[in-house]
């Protein structure tokens, strides 16, 4: 019996040296193909070249287009006078004012839907960061408030 198992072992200890030099091997095998840079092929380099002939003609038509407007705008600038300018300029924010102040009176005509409350009691959870916006907002909230009390 004795020699049957050191036969046994011996062929164990064989077939796990056979592994590790198999291991060895593969992984030789992989440092190699690693190493090697693969060759590409000629489809692949058409295509390469296909895309950046694309990229470069998008590239230039956008600036193209970047110069037009520029010129366009350039062009404008200088037919128009400058009082003309500063009038439409005028004309453009009093018309932006009249529409705010249109919506804001619109918006305070309305009767109030009800009351709300908030929980200040998590002030200990938050970061001196959030305390702050949420300082605001209530200052924000208060201001409206009492706006809106006016208003009526």
């Amino acid at each position: 019996m004795d020699g049957e198992t050191d036969a046994s072992l011996t062929s164990k200890d064989d077939k796990k040296d056979e592994m590790a030099k198999n291991d060895i091997n593969i992984e030789e095998d992989e440092e190699e193909n690693q190493q090697r840079p693969r060759k590409k092929s000629k489809k692949e380099i058409k295509e390469e070249e296909r895309k950046e002939y694309w990229q470069n003609k998008r590239k230039n038509q956008r600036e193209k287009k970047k110069e037009m407007s520029r010129k366009k705008r350039e062009e404008r600038e200088k037919n128009e006078k400058p009082e003309e300018k500063k009038e439409k300029d005028k004309e453009e924010k009093e018309k932006l004012s009249d529409l705010r102040k249109q919506k804001r009176d619109a918006w305070m005509s309305k009767p109030p839907s009800g009351n709300f409350v908030m929980d200040l009691s998590f002030d200990d959870l938050m970061e001196p960061k959030e305390i702050r916006s949420l300082s605001v907002q209530l200052t924000y909230c208060y201001g409206t408030n009492k706006k809106m009390e006016k208003t009526r």
